[in-house]
């Protein structure tokens, strides 16, 4: 739901769903030089809360969905960068009915 909501938004999201460990799978998409990860944990789903990083390592914290979509859509309006993988902790439904899927 996450996914389509960002979609909906226009911009590019890609659900990591590998069972590789978070912080390899950070690492992976700042090499790749992705503008922001989402990283969605228990605590985050809890708390109805997305985990946003940049690619330069800075920790923006946890903030609504509807908070990170318009700070993204803000930028991608004035940047065009709107690049944006989706990084699950935990083993969920979501990761194995979904696969990995890329607009």
């Amino acid at each position: 739901e996450i996914t389509a909501a960002l979609k909906d938004r226009g911009l590019r999201v890609e659900l990591d769903c590998r069972s590789e460990s978070a912080n390899y799978k950070i690492r992976a998409a700042q090499l790749e030089k992705i503008p922001y990860m989402l990283v969605i944990g228990d605590r985050e789903v809890e708390n109805g809360t997305v985990s946003v990083r940049t690619r330069d390592a800075k920790v923006l914290g946890g903030m609504t969905l509807d908070a990170f979509g318009a700070m993204a859509e803000e930028e991608t309006l004035s940047q065009s960068a709107g690049n944006v993988p989706l990084i699950r902790r935990s083993n969920s439904a979501a990761c194995s009915t979904a696969g990995r899927s890329r607009a």
